[in-house]
């Protein structure tokens, strides 16, 4: 068999996965075969830990320290000196303080000291955008590990206007609003999601008092639209074709109520709709493959967005895709290898 090489961003992706079906014995002879066929491949995890701790012992003195989150490096090193976590190695901890001691430095306090500078009355420092901000909220939220009382008593006193209390005011908004009005869309403005945060029972959020009021003033937005959407499915003339997902709104909708890992799965709903419309629950994806295989070697590839074959070739070769389909991938990159060559237009 000739070597299998898929890209670098590939294997990365699958080797957990490859390593876990191995173990379980899920993988079938060819797919270990393919696997194995990875120039370096090797099924026992190597020591990356010990390599990664060597490339910080041999890092310049004196040079800035890796960032965690954008430096591999940067988490493994929190790993191996942070005492809290299972990594921790007390002798590497030890000879990375002394080799490169600036790195541990208590930035916390000045933080700290920065925060309590501020100009009284200032624009609070916003996370992510200010240096900061995501400080701030580590040294005055309880549920913090680095929560400071002292000092979030004094910035509280220092600041006051960065802490209002946005819930309420929300809630007051919402409360306040015209009745018989559209519902705030969730995802497109403040109220939406946070209207949804307030009202679901499962939300850290709920807040029985404010949904009881707002049904109340407002009961059009809880109107349940599952209901009418099931309905005018079953009611659409069988042997039509199924509602195009993402073009049309009963397309997601459909979806969402006959896949058993969505949280709107409904059993009834599914069994009664695959019995009105079997021909929506087709398996398509054997008979894509099939036809992607039987086009002739060498030819043109499929245009995504022209040619169905094209939008699905995609799904079924792509690593991270839930559609990814391994012996798929294998053997048509073995037939039409010029459809995979980085820089050909196709």
């Amino acid at each position: 068999m000739s070597e299998w090489k898929p890209t670098k961003e590939q294997t990365g992706r699958m080797r957990s996965k490859w390593r876990l079906q191995y173990r379980q014995g899920l993988l079938t002879e060819r797919e270990i075969a393919l696997v194995e066929s990875i120039r370096g491949w090797t099924w026992e995890l190597p020591d990356t830990a010990a390599e990664n701790k060597r490339k910080l012992l041999a890092m310049p003195v004196g040079c800035k320290r890796p960032i965690c989150g954008k430096d591999q490096l940067g988490s493994t090193l929190s790993y191996y000196t942070s005492k809290k976590n299972k990594c921790y190695d007390p002798d590497f901890d030890k000879v990375i303080r002394e080799l490169q001691p600036q790195w541990f430095v208590d930035t916390a306090a000045e933080n700290k000291k920065g925060l309590l500078a501020m100009p009284v009355g200032c624009e609070r420092p916003k996370q992510k955008k200010h240096p900061l901000g995501a400080a701030l909220s580590n040294y005055f939220y309880k549920s913090s590990s680095c929560y400071d009382p002292d000092f979030a008593k004094e910035i509280g006193k220092r600041q006051p206007q960065w802490f209002v209390d946005t819930m309420a005011e929300n809630k007051k908004r919402l409360l306040n609003m015209p009745a018989g009005c559209e519902r705030p869309k969730q995802g497109k403005g403040q109220f939406g999601s946070a209207l949804s945060d307030y009202t679901s029972k499962r939300g850290k959020c709920y807040d029985p008092d404010f949904d009881r009021a707002i049904r109340e003033l407002q009961p059009q937005w809880f109107v349940d639209t599952a209901a009418e959407n099931k309905k005018q499915l079953l009611a659409m003339p069988a042997g039509c074709k199924r509602p195009a997902d993402g073009k049309d709104p009963l397309g997601s909708m459909l979806g969402s109520y006959t896949r058993k890992g969505r949280k709107c799965y409904d059993p009834g709903f599914d069994r009664a709709i695959r019995e009105l419309q079997p021909q929506w629950f087709v398996d398509t994806a054997t008979e894509n493959k099939k036809g992607l295989l039987a086009l002739s070697s060498g030819c043109k590839r499929p245009v995504r967005g022209k040619d169905p074959l094209g939008l699905v070739l995609g799904r079924y070769v792509r690593k991270n895709s839930n559609c990814y389909d391994l012996v798929f991938d294998a053997a048509i990159r073995a037939r039409q290898p010029q459809w995979f060559v980085k820089g050909v237009k196709r």
